[in-house]
């Protein structure tokens, strides 16, 4: 299986999502890519409270 999406090469735990966000940077990932300082602010800005509340429940 191959990892495509956001987060740390060498996690530990995943979590899949059907839907990913429709940003133009985001439309053709081909490995698991690090998310940097201010891309969840942008995310949320751009998407709303639903990825809001993704973020903030693994976060914790």
């Amino acid at each position: 299986m191959s990892n495509i999406d956001f987060g740390a090469n060498n996690f530990s735990f995943s979590v899949y999502i059907v839907n990913k966000p429709t940003m133009l940077e985001y439309q053709n990932l081909g490995d698991v890519t690090t998310l940097v300082e201010g891309d969840i602010n942008v995310i949320n800005q751009a998407y709303g409270n639903g990825w809001r509340k993704v973020f903030n429940v693994y976060a914790k």
